[in-house]
């Protein structure tokens, strides 16, 4: 039998079709990624929030062996294995120095100057990049300034 030329035998895509799928699967592939950045922020707040409330509970155990007296150091910005608090509660009450998930020295330390009475550590946000969380002997919450200032 003689085919017309309007009657056709393709079985495959257009490329139309090809095309409005591979749009679809571009646009979704974008909102995925998008979700997955915000989580991923969310996550390493998470993680800073629990960081600085261990370093907190540490604090309080060193406190609680030297008459209620925290380590002193005027203020420490780039916390590392060197300085205030984490040298002080090496080994009795901290095995592993504990960092931010993301940039390395970000958490900040800070002791009223002349004084052992409190204590500040704070960490930046991501997710709200106006607030950072802070731990103090008695505060532990997001604050809307970036400052990080020593808790009595």
């Amino acid at each position: 039998m003689l085919k017309t030329l309007t009657q056709r035998n393709d079985r495959g895509f257009t490329l139309i079709e090809l095309l409005v799928v591979i749009a679809i699967i571009a646009v979704l592939a974008a909102l995925i990624l998008a979700a997955l950045s915000s989580a991923q922020k969310g996550s390493r707040d998470s993680r800073r929030k629990s960081d600085l409330n261990q370093y907190k509970t540490a604090l309080a155990q060193y406190a609680g062996d030297n008459n209620g007296n925290y380590p002193t150091q005027a203020t420490a910005t780039g916390m590392t294995n060197a300085n205030a608090p984490y040298s002080a509660l090496t080994g009795t009450y901290m095995t592993n120095f504990i960092d931010d998930p993301k940039t390395a020295g970000n958490y900040s330390y800070v002791a009223p100057s002349g004084s052992a009475s409190g204590f500040g550590i704070c960490a930046p946000l991501e997710r709200n990049t106006s607030n950072m969380f802070a731990v103090g002997p008695t505060y532990s919450g997001e604050k809307a300034n970036a400052t990080c200032t020593a808790q009595g």
